[in-house]
This record gives structure tokens, C-alpha cells and sequence, in this order.
């Protein structure tokens, strides 16, 4: 493991770590209006609707970089299977920046994900570069294979959600409900999801043509942009093209850094 993955690695343990201690410090001066017994109400409170600020999100965000930064280091001969987690972990640090929740140096998050992500994806071009395999490339076509998933499952939720009222919604379904309660459509992630499903797909069977997969990592993420300028998302705006930047950024500094191996792919370690 390089320096620089270490380091990298030690950013998304601090993103991680300043959302916990934040989290820990305003729950110690949380008030309850009305007496509690135990910290376990005391602690359901803090996580309901009582307190001013919403501080769930923020479970779901360390959530995330701890995984992301678990699988990192367990699985450190392998960094392509951090690496679409850790793109988990940049977008809701960009979708929770964009809705305003994250209360406290709400860029410091953006920033660290983005050096954690980058990081991983770094150790998978500087192993590529010593031995001509494909780790970055396959990173980047689970990259491609998560933001069809998540596309699909962000379109499908109108679906499960038919006939549930909104005192019955679940917290991180709220939002979803909201939109469709004002007639929002969810069409535009069906074609994102099929988008990336078709570039996932020409990864896979097309493993060296990193000029080729750079060019359509582009112009994937002008189209989310273009979307977005649009204000065609109907939720989580800023997560598809978070994403689809992430993922353009990857393919050009392996097309850029990692030259077609004049051998057959080898099998991954």
C-alpha cells in the first residue's frame, strides 16, 4: 500500500470521525422537552423530529465512509472493491452539502471523500502500472454497474411507495414521498440507469480502450450536468452527477496513466 493510499485512507478515518464526535457532542447538550429514563430515549429523541436540526442523515453518511474505509483496509490487495462504496460516500457528502445538511464545515466532507475516492482509485492505477492488469478498469466498471443500480432503485421508488401515506413514510423515504406528492417524475433516472448500465456492459467486453471509455465518461457526465442545469432530477440532484464526474475523472487518469496491455488480461489478484 502506497504512502499516498494511506493517506487517503486516514482522510475518509477523519471524515468519518468528525461526523461521529459531531454527532456525540450535540447529543450530550440535547435537552429532551420532557424527562427521560434512560440514554436509549434519551438517544431515540435526538434521532426523531424533536431537535431543530435533522441529524440522520449524518447516521447514514458515517455509515458509509466507515464501510468504505473498512473495505479499504481489509481488502487492501484488492482496492477495486472499496472504490464504488467510496463513491457512495462522496455523493451523500455532495447531496447532504447541497440540502444544506451538514451543519458544521459541511466542504470538509466533500473534500475528504473526494481525496478517499480518489485515493483508492490511485492504488488501482499505480498496481496496473507495475503489472498491466485491469484493477482500475474493473473499478471503474462497478463504478459504472453502482450508478445503474442506484438510478434504477431511486426510479423504482414511486412504485414502492404506492398507497403508503405520508404519516406512514419512513424518514429516508420522505423525500421520494414529497416529490411525488407534487407530481415530480422519476423517468429521467430509467434512462441514467440504462445509460450506465450500457457503459458498464462496454467495460466489461472492452477492458483496454481507455481513450474510448474516457469519451463516453464525458459525455455521460455533460448529460447529468445538462439535467441537472434542467432541474430534471426530481430528487438527490447533485447525486447522479456527482457520480457521473467521478466516474469521468477516473477513466481519464487511466487513460492518461495506465497504457493497453499487449498481453491478455490477467486474472485479478
Amino acid at each position: 500500500m502506497s504512502v499516498f493510499k494511506k493517506f487517503t485512507d486516514f482522510c475518509g478515518g477523519i471524515a468519518a470521525f468528525s461526523a461521529i464526535f459531531y454527532l456525540f457532542r450535540e447529543f450530550m447538550s440535547f435537552q429532551p422537552r420532557d424527562e427521560v429514563e434512560s440514554l436509549i430515549q434519551k438517544l431515540k429523541l435526538f434521532l426523531s423530529d424533536e431537535p431543530q436540526l435533522e441529524y440522520r442523515p449524518y447516521l447514514l453518511l458515517i455509515l458509509l465512509f466507515v464501510a468504505s474505509l473498512m473495505l479499504s483496509l481489509i481488502f487492501h490487495r484488492l482496492p477495486y472493491l472499496a472504490f464504488p462504496v467510496s463513491l457512495l460516500s462522496l455523493t451523500c457528502a455532495t447531496d447532504l452539502f447541497e440540502r444544506k445538511e451538514i451543519y458544521e464545515y459541511p466542504m470538509l466532507y466533500v473534500v475528504l471523500g473526494a481525496l478517499h475516492t480518489f485515493g483508492i482509485l490511485w492504488e488501482c492505477i499505480r498496481r496496473d502500472r507495475e503489472d498491466l492488469r485491469q484493477r482500475s478498469a474493473l473499478a471503474l466498471n462497478l463504478g459504472d454497474a453502482l450508478v445503474a443500480g442506484v438510478s434504477f432503485l431511486i426510479w423504482s421508488r414511486p412504485r414502492v411507495l404506492e398507497g403508503v401515506t405520508p404519516t406512514e413514510v419512513k424518514f429516508f423515504d420522505r423525500i421520494p414521498m414529497y416529490a411525488l406528492q407534487k407530481g415530480e417524475s422519476f423517468a429521467v433516472f430509467k434512462t441514467a440507469a440504462i445509460v450506465f448500465l450500457v457503459l458498464g456492459l462496454i467495460g466489461f467486453l472492452l477492458w483496454e480502450l481507455h481513450y474510448l471509455h474516457a469519451l463516453f465518461a464525458i459525455g455521460a457526465s455533460v448529460y447529468m450536468l445538462v439535467l441537472l442545469a434542467r432541474e430534471s432530477f426530481a430528487v438527490y440532484a447533485t447525486a447522479l452527477p456527482t457520480l457521473a464526474i467521478a466516474l469521468a475523472v477516473g477513466r481519464l487518469a487511466v487513460m492518461l496513466s495506465c497504457k493497453p496491455s499487449e498481453r491478455k488480461m490477467k486474472k485479478f489478484e
